[in-house]
């Protein structure tokens, strides 16, 4: 709708110039081009004249005439871009008998444009590239990644990054050093060749480098008001908070009390499961019927009165903090400056988890997942809390289950991945002990999931398909489960570890949907009147998990997390989203020096 009613004001106004101007057809294209170059500019400002008043006052406008998605305003603007250029060759074979076209040659090497155009290049690509894959990404979730080893990150994520970030300016550098450094030009003479010369490429400006600087600095300011840097420093280099200190609840100091036949436990995890795939994603659709029917029949915590979820807060937005936050109860906010490569070494010894506390008291503890647990430091977290029996890509190659070589999406499809889990949990309920077991399924990772042969191809875009399919699959595991002989004695608790972070899964124009992960507990030990119109965070799983499986203890939390089982406030509730997004990024020598704990010896 947006490409029709751009290219109908551009043709109206161009033939009404056209037979304005007595029907000449140089005038004619010569208007079209500005129609372009006019119509292109109109987008950009009008969003961000839209984007302003929607910062200074919160209130969403909407216009039919003018897209305010940046994905229609980048599409658009090059297709003008193009236009543009199919246009000045136009005219000028038109006027080919009346023109002359030489190139000449000239050298100046100038390492400074070189750079800006580099670096401005550079940022543009970043800018695509994060907008394509991630446009929900947020600065610590980059900062974290970017500090990590890519071990384990998926192959396709990888190569768009190389093609798009790497690739396209080193080739944009080396046009640069042939047409800049070179002087390369094309220029026209009028009439018999005797006339003015006239430039036609590169295009003439004035203060060339002044210009390219100009845009450098507009890009950077782009990449730090997108991404709130200014803010986040702030906080960060706020004086030491008290936060911790008054609100941390420190699992190893508590009195815990499992009942007599102690449960087992079942903790699914789905890649970017959101609720509002049940409505919001596909209006009138919902994508996944089976875990909205879950939700339901069984308990799942919401901040409304139907399927809800989480608010997703600073610390708590991608899959490593989302375990973090369930297994310790508390956000994952590395200080600026911090080598997250230590990391990888050990994780946060002087908390106690999930993991340490099931261990302490008899369970045998395992996870499943598809992609390399070295990725992000998972491997570090269950190793350090519990010490769990991993089996990951690496596993899986290594035992015969799939060939050395084999990688598909981020390592192994959820489809194999279940059948391996079923096996697991048929081993895992041959001991006598209790048993946790986890698995992480991993095909709706954005950006598009991974959709093999045996999904339905119901949706135009393929992401709807994935979560249907996904839905569908963990509804007939779920079947699979109710039939063993275990599955009186185990909770089981399905989550969505964050928000979906690709820009494929809403239509457009719908950033300000309100979202939250998916959530649902079934056949707990415990039940409650105060699971609907709560404020809560992911870390708020921690204390709830473990009161799910009919364990008592005397703290009233876990970590900083409040459990939902009772009608006492959770910290979002008492503090509100702003606040306590504040209390997490600011600097904490608690946090540092009691949690991240980083002189405990490494693990073996």
């Amino acid at each position: 709708m947006y490409y029709l009613v751009s290219f109908l004001i551009l043709l109206s106004i161009s033939f009404g110039c056209y037979y304005i101007l007595n029907r000449n057809r140089m005038a004619f294209l010569n208007v079209l081009r500005l129609s372009f170059i006019f119509t292109a500019i109109s987008q950009i400002i009008t969003c961000m004249a839209i984007g302003i008043i929607r910062k200074i006052t919160i209130v969403h406008i909407s216009f039919k005439l003018f897209s305010l998605n940046f994905r229609f305003i980048l599409k658009f603007t090059v297709a003008a871009a193009a236009c543009e250029i199919l246009l000045i060759f136009l005219i000028h074979i038109l006027n080919l008998k009346k023109e002359k076209i030489s190139c000449t040659f000239s050298t100046d090497r100038n390492v400074f444009s070189a750079v800006l155009v580099y670096l401005y290049t550079g940022f543009i690509m970043i800018s695509i590239y994060l907008y394509l894959f991630f446009p929900a990404l947020n600065l610590e979730q980059m900062l974290f990644t970017l500090s990590m080893p890519i071990i384990g990150t998926s192959s396709l994520i990888l190569m768009n990054f190389i093609y798009l970030v790497l690739c396209v300016p080193i080739i944009v550098l080396l046009l640069n050093c042939f047409f800049i450094w070179k002087k390369v030009q094309f220029t026209v003479r009028l009439g018999d060749g005797r006339g003015r010369a006239r430039r036609i490429f590169p295009i003439y400006i004035k203060h060339c480098k002044i210009m390219l600087l100009i845009f450098v600095l507009l890009s950077v300011w782009s990449f730090i008001y997108k991404f709130e840097l200014i803010d986040f420093i702030r906080v960060a280099l706020k004086e030491n908070s008290s936060f911790y200190e008054e609100h941390y609840i420190d699992p190893k100091t508590l009195t815990f009390n499992f009942p007599k036949q102690k449960k087992n436990l079942i903790l699914i995890y789905l890649e970017s499961m959101e609720a509002e795939a049940s409505s919001t994603a596909n209006p009138g659709v919902n994508l996944i019927p089976e875990l909205s029917q879950f939700a339901e029949e069984n308990i799942s915590f919401s901040h409304n009165d139907g399927l809800g979820g989480q608010l997703q807060l600073a610390g708590t937005g991608w899959s490593m903090a989302s375990l973090c936050c369930t297994h310790l109860g508390i956000p994952l906010t590395l200080p600026i400056g911090e080598n997250s490569y230590e990391y990888t070494e050990h994780f946060f010894n002087g908390a106690y988890g999930l993991g340490d506390l099931l261990k302490d008291n008899g369970y045998v503890l395992s996870f499943v997942m598809g992609a390399d647990a070295e990725f992000g430091g998972l491997r570090a977290l269950l190793k350090t809390h519990g010490n769990f029996e991993i089996k990951d890509l690496k596993y899986y190659q290594k035992n015969g289950y799939v060939p050395k070589d084999y990688h598909v999406w981020w390592g192994i499809e959820d489809k194999k991945i279940i059948e391996y889990s079923k096996e697991e949990l048929i081993e895992l309920s041959n001991d006598d002990r209790p048993f946790m077991f986890s698995v992480f399924l991993e095909d709706t990772h954005s950006t598009g999931g991974y959709m093999d042969e045996d999904c339905e191809k119901n949706y135009i875009n393929q992401i709807h398909n994935v979560f249907a399919c996904t839905s569908k699959r963990v509804a007939n595991f779920l079947d699979w489960i109710k039939e063993q002989k275990f599955y009186d004695d185990t909770v089981i608790i399905i989550l969505g570890d964050h928000l979906y972070m690709g820009g494929d899964l809403y239509i457009q124009n719908k950033s300000h949907y309100e979202r939250h992960a998916y959530n649902v507990f079934i056949n707990t030990e415990k039940e409650t009147a105060f699971s609907k119109n709560r404020a809560f965070a992911t870390f708020d799983f921690f204390p709830t998990i473990v009161e799910a499986l009919g364990i008592e203890y005397n703290g009233g939390g876990l970590g900083i997390g409040r459990s939902l089982f009772s009608n006492k406030p959770t910290l979002l509730e008492q503090y509100g989203e702003k606040q306590l997004n504040e209390f997490i990024n600011s600097k904490s020598y608690f946090y540092r020096n009691e949690l991240l704990n980083k002189k405990n010896t490494p693990l073996k």
